[in-house]
């Protein structure tokens, strides 16, 4: 299902009470979606699509914590060489998009070598399909403690 479908879908969905719904009582309807979505666009007058798999919260939290770690700076008030905690996010969107990329345009697969020199509004789409690292600001303060 492409995005513009997707969002269709949501517009016409009229407004539902949560009162007015089934409680959900089987847990395994909350586990992640098994199937494949296909994120589709125009570029230079042509479509593009990228197939991709949803990513499970565990996926997820491991490559944010793989892509933790510290460097050294200067702090500018002591004049003293510390560590301070960093995230790389380009590393870490790159290990999504190659977990999360099943197969891109022409039914080929992608190599990290394709995806760096993929121009910036294509890589701005392809954020849109995996989760992105919401924790950040919240991990930097529990790393400084």
């Amino acid at each position: 299902m492409s995005d513009s479908e997707l969002e269709t879908e949501q517009e016409d969905t009229p407004e539902i009470l949560l009162e007015d719904l089934e409680e959900g009582t089987d847990f395994t309807e909350l586990f992640k979606e098994t199937g494949n979505n296909e994120l589709s666009f125009r570029h230079k007058g042509k479509r593009w699509a990228f197939t991709f798999k949803n990513m499970t919260w565990q996926e997820h939290f491991e490559l944010m914590q793989k892509h933790w770690t510290t460097r050294t700076v200067v702090d500018l008030e002591s004049d003293k060489v510390v560590e301070e905690p960093y995230f790389d996010a380009a590393r870490y969107y790159e290990d999504c998009f190659m977990l999360a990329i099943i197969q891109g345009p022409g039914k080929q697969g992608v190599t990290r070598q394709m995806l760096r020199q993929l121009d910036s509004p294509i890589i701005q789409k392809l954020v849109n399909c995996v989760p992105e690292p919401s924790l950040t600001s919240s991990l930097v303060e529990i790393k400084k403690v």
